[in-house]
């Protein structure tokens, strides 16, 4: 590839003379890197409004439970949508790395339909597991239980959050050290035969996360959402085919 010495020269042989905005457009040119070269490398984003307030991550998000359990919070949840429209206030600035292996992953996801998945070490290693995207059934299929749940037994926002963060960690996390998860089982919607209502299957599942150290769960939890930062991110920008650029308009 010409270096800036040589497209310069080039472009004077060529025009005669050259002005200052001919030198910058060179000098862009000749440092713009291809998508293949972009694809290799590590970008840092910084996390768009539009996926820092994701519906599903926010009403996940409970902050520091403990916190909030000696606030005596008990405000009723009234509804599904008014749960799904907490507010939040814009915060920090949040940044995520997209790492080359995530880029490659994505495309092969796009292009085979299979899970997005991200390892994640946690600990110096002492911690290390899997995490993969959600398919569209299973989201509807834990907010239509979440909405059954509402007026019998999540009375608080608390207690929203807790049970949400618990059923997306059930359906996404697939490996923790040595212990290996399905996901969410099937079938993932209450079975109805006459009077007979049978639960979904995965139900029993979200059990394991109950009785985990609470700090613990919320460690997990953030890197929970980590994943769907850089997940909502590339697909936020897949549309021009450019997602792995640093310079994301968002």
């Amino acid at each position: 590839m010409p270096n800036i010495k040589e497209k310069l020269e080039k472009q004077i042989k060529e025009q005669g003379t050259i002005s200052s905005a001919d030198v910058a457009d060179v000098v862009t040119d000749v440092n713009k890197k291809s998508p293949e070269e972009k694809l290799k490398e590590a970008d840092k984003i910084i996390v768009s409004d539009t996926v820092k307030n994701n519906t599903v991550l926010q009403a996940a998000t409970i902050g520091d439970a403990q916190k909030e359990l000696d606030n005596d919070m008990t405000e009723a949840v009234d509804s599904l949508d008014t749960n799904m429209r907490i507010v939040v206030g814009d915060g920090p600035k949040e940044e995520i790395t997209i790492l080359p292996e995530h880029k490659l992953a994505f495309i092969d996801t796009m292009i085979t339909n299979k899970r997005f998945t991200i390892t994640f070490s946690l600990f110096n290693g002492k911690v290390t597991g899997e995490i993969q995207s959600r398919t569209q059934n299973e989201s509807f299929a834990i907010f239509e239980q979440l909405n059954r749940e509402l007026n019998d037994d999540l009375t608080s926002q608390l207690a929203y959050s807790i049970r949400l963060r618990n059923m997306l960690l059930t359906a996404q996390i697939t490996r923790l050290n040595g212990d290996h998860f399905t996901g969410l089982k099937a079938p993932l919607f209450r079975m109805i035969d006459g009077d007979k209502k049978t639960p979904p299957a995965w139900l029993d599942q979200v059990n394991y996360w109950i009785d985990k150290d609470e700090g613990f769960v919320n460690i997990l939890f953030k890197e929970l959402r980590k994943f769907e930062y850089i997940y909502l991110t590339m697909m936020e920008n897949a549309s021009d085919q450019n997602f792995w650029k640093t310079d994301l308009s968002i």
